[in-house]
Order: C-alpha cells, then structure tokens, then sequence
C-alpha cells in the first residue's frame, strides 16, 4: 500500500513539472519585450562649433517598429522645434525630405539625424538638395557614464585658453587612463579621476557618483543649454568650473589673482 502511494506521490509530481515546464515555455511574454521593439534614431545637435572638424553630439529618439517614415520624420522634427529651430514646413515625397527652415546654421544636424530614416536618401532645405556627409564632424556618444565625461581622452585636439592678460595657454596631457586623466594647465598639474565613489581633483572628492553638491567647496552643479552637467567649485582659494567634455572650463586663483578660461578646441595630427 505505501509503495503505491509512493508511486501515485511520484507520478503526480512528474505531471505537475510538466504542466510547470509547458507553462513557462508558452507564456505569453510580449508585453514584457514590446519595449526592446523600437528602432532608435539620433538627434544631432552641435556640442562645440569651435572646434575643426564640428562637434556633434546626439539625443537618442526611440520608435515602435514599423512607424511609417512620415511619422518618424514628423517626430525627429519636432525634436528640433522643441530646441527652438524655426521649421516652417515639412513634406516627404518618395525618398526625399522637403523643409523650409529659418535657422539655416542648422543644415548640417537635420541633414545628419534625417538621412538615417529608412527609404529617405535626399534631404532638400530651402530648395537645395543634401546628402549625408558624417566624415566631416567629430561626433561625441551620448553621456551614459556621466563622470567619465569630465576627463578629457580625446589626445587629437589641444585645448587652448586664455589667461587675464588675453594671452593663449595650451593645457599638455601627462598620463590619461579610462579613470584618470594628469596634465598640466599652463604651469599647473592638475589630476582628475572617477572612483567608484565620485569625482576628484587633485585626490579630492569634488563630486559624489549620484551627483549630489558636497559640503568641501562644491557650490552647485547645473544642466547647461546644451545638456551637458557644469559642476562649480568655489572656495576661498579658488573657483573652478568643470563641464561636460571638456574637463576645466574656467580656473581663478583667488590668491594670486590669476584666471584660465576655455576658449576653444584645436584639431591636430599627432
């Protein structure tokens, strides 16, 4: 009698891992990955004009699979306006975008995040045809590891600011790994680093890793107008501004009454 109770214990436990096994198999999960079914597009935008080539950064705009171009390009567009850029009128035809903007400056980003629309290989601006010409930009990634971001890497540009007197000073890179970057500004050698805590100068914590202000000097950190964090360092001995892809952008020695200030980047080949 117990073995058969057993058995009967066995083979209703069988029935019910099967029952379990085809129910996880079959399972309907689509509401689950309907979010990983978008096609995502970029938005382009100039991060610094000054440099040669022009640096374009991007927005990333996710679509549901299989929206019509119309609408994608109805959508990238009103990104644009959203940035204030004047766009009159907007008409596709076949393969071709036509626009009627006011800010022509604007060309070259709306030509870039355009002419990646599926079926669209011609952008027309004002009655002038374009195609797309990315070889021309330096283009950054967008921000995902926020404080890396203030470590200058790029070594194929030299930054160059200018003193109180006006004169032109080069900042030279020392060492520069992923997380730290030495060099000297002007006669200055300065050292920034991202630790799993935070941001630092010089070995000092300026900048916790969720962004929060600290009470050693930090005043504020702000979203400037073109999406990159500028981060204000302000004490008795001195102010400096740290910003998004450039590192210091404006240095003041209260003691010795001096200033640095970014002024642009330089391409060069090494």
């Amino acid at each position: 009698m117990k073995n058969k109770i057993i058995k009967s214990d066995i083979i209703l436990m069988f029935m019910i891992c099967i029952v379990i096994t085809f129910v996880i198999i079959f399972i309907d999960f689509s509401k689950n990955s309907n979010n990983y079914n978008v096609d995502v597009y970029k938005i382009y935008y100039v991060y610094d004009e000054l440099s040669s080539p022009t640096t374009l950064s991007y927005d990333m705009l996710e679509v549901d699979v299989g929206t019509k171009k119309e609408d994608v390009v109805n959508r990238v567009i009103d990104k644009y306006k959203e940035k204030g850029i004047n766009i009159s009128s907007v008409r596709v035809e076949n393969n071709i975008i036509y626009l009627n903007i006011e800010n022509e400056e604007y060309n070259r980003v709306l030509i870039e995040s355009l002419i990646d629309i599926d079926g669209i290989d011609t952008i027309n601006i004002n009655g002038v045809d374009y195609g797309s010409k990315i070889s021309e930009y330096y283009v950054n990634s967008p921000i995902v590891d926020k404080l890396h971001t203030f470590l200058y890497k790029d070594e194929n540009y030299e930054i160059v600011y200018l003193n109180e007197l006006e004169s032109e000073v080069l900042f030279r890179i020392k060492s520069s790994t992923k997380d730290e970057m030495v060099y000297y500004l002007g006669e200055r050698e300065i050292k920034l680093s991202v630790k799993r805590d935070g941001l630092y100068l010089d070995d000092k914590k300026v900048l916790s890793k969720d962004f929060k202000v600290n009470n050693d000097g930090v005043s504020e950190v702000k979203l400037m107008e073109d999406n990159t964090l500028m981060v204000v360092i302000d004490n008795d001995l001195e102010k400096i501004i740290l910003k998004q892809g450039i590192g210091i952008y404006y240095m003041e020695d209260k003691e010795n009454k001096t200033v640095l200030s970014y002024k642009d980047k330089r391409f060069y080949e090494r």
